[in-house]
């Protein structure tokens, strides 16, 4: 009777060493298939499967095994234990991590949907809410652009002459709302005022293949506005200077847009050189050689230009184009997300 009782518990206790290792094998196979592209899961199975290894070599002689070396089997059960327990730390830092990237993302569509809210055209809010739309300015990638930068030229001393910093203030205020919506009309993105200009962009898939078009038109029509509101304050100058107008310089490319300071902005080549070339006397619009080819593959004989040197500090001189566009000439197409 007692070697039959001896006998049943050692099937008993067989059975449960096997269920034990059945059950945490499967736990842990479950972790790899969910999480097997991560380098501290892999590392785990990595040690589970040594562990199942010494199971099954334990197995073939478990019944002597059980009652000669008890405290190596328990060792190898808290081992397996402890590996279980590191799997599921691994999963709620992974769960974690996808919980912050997803407030980061959020956090990202919440600032693009506010800085466009105020860079669209009337009417066009509405466009924040389709996701389509807002692909055009995917975060953090890459997109072809035609940057326009826009300065006031002179403008420290122009500050110098006014006669209370406020009322330059309340010029610059007016000067650049109205700039902002002349580009807003021309299907371009006023990305940041400069403190003294403005920069924008007029991305190909928000601006359509036009995007030089409205880029040279928007140039036009803020010298023109710029020329007249600087004759609307006269009052506000001691001394009126009669060479102070708007250098804009324009390039295209390919721009990288990101936020910085929670504030989605472009960077990238066209930027720089834009930004060089609004150094252009007032009145004047720069192009650089991207940009100007642009001109020349769309608009052959509908523009007149002059080439213009410039010279940069550690760039030394180059060529730059002032170009004239026959904007009545030419049927521009409109952005293809605009509903006809």
């Amino acid at each position: 009777m007692d070697k039959i009782n001896h006998n049943k518990k050692k099937e008993t206790e067989l059975d449960t060493f096997n269920k034990i290792k059945s059950l945490s094998c499967q736990d842990l196979n479950d972790y790899k298939i969910r999480f097997n592209d991560s380098n501290s899961v892999i590392e785990q199975v990595k040690r589970v499967s040594e562990t199942r290894r010494s199971f099954n070599r334990l197995r073939s002689d478990w019944f002597d095994f059980l009652y000669t070396d008890t405290d190596s089997y328990k060792k190898l059960l808290d081992n397996e234990r402890n590996i279980l327990e590191s799997a599921e730390k691994v999963v709620k830092s992974e769960q974690n991590r996808n919980e912050y990237e997803k407030n980061i993302q959020g956090l990202k569509e919440g600032c693009l949907k506010k800085y466009l809210l105020t860079r669209l055209p009337k009417g066009l809010q509405e466009k924040v809410k389709d996701d389509n739309f807002l692909d055009v300015f995917k975060m953090d990638a890459s997109q072809e652009a035609v940057v326009v930068s826009i300065d006031i030229r002179d403008s420290t001393q122009l500050m110098l002459n006014a006669k209370k910093p406020e009322l330059f203030a309340e010029f610059i205020r007016d000067v650049t709302a109205k700039i902002f919506e002349i580009i807003k009309e021309n299907y371009g993105i006023s990305d940041k005022f400069t403190g003294d200009g403005l920069l924008c962009f007029f991305p190909k898939k928000y601006s359509g293949d036009d995007a030089i078009y409205y880029a040279l038109k928007a140039s036009a029509a803020a010298h023109k506005l710029f020329e007249q509101e600087y004759k609307n304050h006269y009052d506000k100058f001691s001394v009126v200077k009669a060479d102070i107008g708007l250098g804009i310089g324009i390039d295209s490319g390919e721009v990288y847009f990101t936020p910085v300071c929670q504030e989605p902005t472009i960077v990238g080549i066209p930027v720089v050189y834009a930004c060089r070339l609004s150094a252009a006397p007032a009145y004047h619009t720069y192009l650089n050689q991207p940009a100007y080819e642009l001109v020349q593959q769309k608009y052959r004989n509908l523009y007149t230009f002059e080439n213009r040197t410039i010279s940069f500090k550690d760039q030394g001189p180059m060529i730059a184009y002032d170009v004239n566009l026959n904007f009545d000439a030419i049927n521009p197409q409109k952005p293809n997300w605009i509903d006809e």
